[in-house]
């Protein structure tokens, strides 16, 4: 094999970026070119070249390079990237956002475009044994992918959330093709400013109107948020205080981009609002009616 270090024994899969290149043909009407140097299952730490605290690191970096150079690649247009899942541990997690600055400077620097647009893919789910630990690590890893998005210039995100799987991580062949038609509209609306309605719905608040009532604000909500499951163990939101999980009476929406969750007592000290919880959150979340976009996840302390 010409290029080990990401060459993947098996489980190959499904990819999205077939349905993501030929959206992007026929929107464009110019060739795409798609230089895959993805590795399953690999951390961050891999992609990251040098560091203090990551001296022999970067392998798969360097791969990529070698990949682009030997594909005559007189300019990269653009980076997809959807990884996160090995980096939901406590250290990893901890270092992820330092980490992944580095890795977006070191695409730029290295591809020689100071703007180069990065479109990355929010955490999906995992079928696992049920953990305090996991769901932790999953929640903050979707956090910190989203104030990644919104901090940083030309780094967009997209959400998997109501997308299923096809073992017990792997986003199955159907929800593939959605993740490539919605990074095919990230890249048209966002990189070639074209009249498409990419982003998903953002919590930016999460404020007490009541002693038991809290209203959530969502940005990037072309037409009005759509809600529709009355299974209260699908709610797709925890409201979490001092005293742990607190119980939810009701919900509305009484703004085309408010969220109001009704809850069965008073909240009890600092709280905070995740939105599609833990390692396998509820399908079904507040989505755009306007293309069915799904929220991101989301964790956000209540003012």
């Amino acid at each position: 094999t010409r290029y080990l270090p990401n060459r993947l024994g098996s489980n190959p899969s499904h990819s999205p970026w077939l349905v993501f290149g030929k959206t992007l043909r026929s929107e464009l009407g110019v060739p795409i070119g798609l230089i895959p140097a993805a590795l399953g299952g690999s951390p961050l730490s891999a992609w990251t070249r040098g560091g203090k605290n990551n001296p022999s690191g970067g392998v798969l970096f360097d791969n990529m390079l070698r990949y682009a150079e030997d594909a005559r690649a007189k300019r990269v247009r653009g980076v997809v990237w959807y990884q996160g899942e090995s980096d939901a541990g406590g250290e990893q997690r901890r270092v992820y956002a330092r980490n992944f600055k580095h890795f977006v400077a070191d695409l730029r620097a290295s591809f020689g475009d100071r703007e180069l647009p990065v479109i990355t893919v929010q955490l999906n789910r995992v079928m696992s044994e049920p953990s305090t630990e996991g769901d932790a690590g999953w929640d903050g890893m979707r956090e910190i992918q989203r104030q990644l998005a919104q901090s940083m210039r030309n780094v967009f995100l997209i959400s998997t959330i109501d997308l299923n799987l096809s073992d017990s991580i792997h986003t199955n062949s159907l929800g593939n093709v959605t993740i490539g038609q919605r990074a095919a509209a990230t890249a048209l609306g966002g990189v070639f400013e074209r009249d498409v309605k990419f982003r998903h719905p953002n919590c930016v608040t999460a404020k007490r109107k009541t002693a038991r009532r809290l209203e959530l604000h969502f940005d990037d909500v072309d037409e009005r948020l759509h809600f529709e499951n009355l299974i209260p163990a699908e709610f797709p939101f925890v409201v979490r205080d001092k005293q742990g999980d607190v119980p939810v009476e009701g919900w509305a929406i009484p703004r085309p981009d408010r969220f109001e969750i009704r809850l069965q007592r008073s909240l009890v000290g600092k709280a905070v609002v995740i939105g599609a919880p833990g390692t396998y959150p509820p399908f079904v979340v507040p989505q755009d009616v306007s293309g069915h976009r799904p929220m991101l996840g989301f964790t956000q302390v209540v003012e």
